[in-house]
């Protein structure tokens, strides 16, 4: 009997001989080859056999409809014999009688597909329709409830606009079944949101690097909202620009604050920060505060890698314009236009002076560069009636006919306007910091990125790719905080004094929707949602 027990070897324990079985039994289950599951396939002569037809994948019987998942020949056999044995004898096999039968049941079926098929097909388009329309109504900032009174409207001129039409009562019927109230367009929002930041999570997986842009500013109800773009560069070197998140800042805006609140996010949503090139930001201390600054604390955080940070390149337009030597012109103006503009007589008096078509004077504000320009202008082109209505108050402004006063001002005037035409080129979506740059070298924006991007997608990665990885970075750059400021004007007409207790998810959903560049997959959109008819 000792051959045929196993007996453990000196110093070996009972547990090191399991592990060894199990490690080896692990390695046989590896190496033993896996059964291949089986693929059942549908045979066209089933159907005068067993009276079975396939729809959807799946075999369903003419005689009784019922469904079968896997179309296996016995599976199908035993059905009919079992339940319809009697076919067998009334019917002979390969009669002409049994293919009338089967001819006759396949019409049937045909029938009650199209009885059942017809309202769900109409009820996804009601679907579909309920999902564009609230789509549209985000995109223009309007409220959820305006959904009710659009169907109104349509319900309204549905009476005149189809009165010819031999249809008008299935038309009408189509319209009332629209799904469009408050709270069915808030879920429509809901869910397009998410479809459009699906699409965005995937772009940014396929992309080779991204940047971000960020700017701060508060709602109507004073919360701060934090505003984050993405701008993200791909291997044929497109691009593309999206809002990534809004993050609302219920307590302190410090720099801290801010930066806590965004690394809980990019965690949340696991942000490949390791294609992270630079960030963009405002000029405001708590983004680009040396020590304590939202900038400063990220370039400590050792879970980033390296990145360029700076901020706006407009706003340093702006600080640069400060050192042109305009004091002694742009005070004198203020001070007239001010004294004119300010008081409600003199503006009265002023105007008679001026013809009809005549613009009147203009405002100027520091904060706003833009507005300096047509300040100027104005000032420039209606300087002799402002020495004459000056010298009929009795003011003494002797500077402003002096020659080269004047000319400083003409000089001014065209200068400025130089500078906002620039300042405007600066501004809108897809703009590379390269072409910013170029823009404020050479006063245009001539430097297009299509040709720049046909030309490096043709470039051999393989030959340059040191050269190409570079490129590649700057081109994912932002030039200036633009797209978030533009947000800011979205977010105002979204969340409004007649809005203000909208949430902070919903008006992220309707600004992503208002903003976005992705649209829809509303065929995707349709088939997620349950298909079903206002009451």
């Amino acid at each position: 009997m000792d051959k045929w027990l196993k007996r453990n070897a000196e110093g070996t324990s009972n547990e090191e001989i399991n592990a060894s079985e199990g490690s080896s039994n692990k390695i046989l289950d590896k190496c033993a080859p896996k059964k291949k599951s089986k693929t059942y396939h549908f045979h066209q002569e089933w159907e005068l056999d067993y009276f079975f037809t396939l729809v959807k994948e799946n075999c369903c019987c003419l005689i009784c409809n019922t469904s079968l998942a896997i179309p296996k020949k016995g599976n199908l056999e035993r059905h009919f014999n079992t339940m319809h044995s009697k076919y067998q004898t009334d019917f002979p096999a390969n009669s002409e009688i049994r293919k009338s039968k089967l001819q006759a049941l396949k019409s049937q079926f045909k029938v009650q597909e199209n009885m059942f098929s017809g309202p769900i097909e109409q009820s996804k388009a009601a679907t579909e329709s309920s999902f564009r329309v609230s789509y549209i109504i985000a995109q223009k900032c309007k409220p959820f409830s305006d959904g009710e009174y659009i169907k109104e409207i349509f319900e309204e001129v549905s009476d005149s606009l189809f009165v010819n039409f031999k249809n008008k009562n299935e038309i009408k019927k189509a319209v009332r079944g629209l799904q469009l109230s408050r709270n069915t367009v808030m879920r429509r929002i809901e869910t397009v949101s998410k479809n459009l930041n699906e699409q965005l999570q995937k772009d940014i997986v396929l992309c080779v690097a991204f940047s971000l842009q960020f700017d701060e500013s508060t709602d109507i109800t004073d919360t701060a909202q934090l505003l984050v773009f993405i701008r993200m560069v791909f291997e044929d070197f497109s691009t593309k620009e999206e809002l990534l998140s809004m993050i609302s800042l219920k307590g302190k805006t410090r720099g801290l604050d801010i930066f806590t609140e965004f690394k809980a996010y990019i965690c949340q949503i696991k942000l490949p920060l390791y294609k992270l090139v630079s960030m963009t930001t405002d000029g405001a201390p708590a983004m680009t505060g040396i020590h304590n600054g939202f900038i400063a604390l990220y370039h400590k955080d050792e879970d980033f890698p390296d990145f360029i940070s700076y901020h706006c390149i407009i706003h340093q337009q702006v600080l640069a314009s400060k050192r042109l030597n305009t004091k002694h012109v742009m005070d004198i103006s203020f001070k007239i236009v001010n004294s004119i503009k300010g008081k409600s007589l003199q503006r009265r008096l002023f105007k008679q002076q001026l013809d009809e078509k005549e613009p009147e004077l203009a405002l100027h504000t520091d904060v706003r560069w833009l507005s300096r320009s047509k300040f100027l202008q104005r000032f420039r082109d209606l300087l002799d009636e402002i020495i004459k209505f000056l010298d009929e108050r009795g003011d003494d402004y002797r500077q402003l006919r002096d020659l080269d006063w004047q000319c400083d001002l003409a000089f001014l005037a065209d200068f400025t306007v130089k500078l906002s035409t620039l300042n405007l080129n600066l501004q809108g979506k897809d703009k590379t910091l390269t072409e910013m740059m170029s823009s404020i070298a050479a006063f245009q924006t001539q430097a297009a990125s299509s040709s720049g991007q046909d030309f490096w997608a043709l470039v051999s990665k393989e030959k340059y790719p040191n050269l190409k990885k570079c490129v590649e970075q700057l081109h994912s750059c932002f030039g200036s905080t633009y797209l978030c400021e533009s947000a800011f004007s979205y977010l105002k007409q979204t969340k409004n004094k007649h809005r203000s207790r909208l949430t902070d998810v919903h008006t992220l959903d309707s600004l992503r929707l208002a903003i976005s560049n992705y649209k829809p997959d509303y065929a995707k959109l349709v088939e997620d949602a349950q298909a079903q008819c206002s009451h």
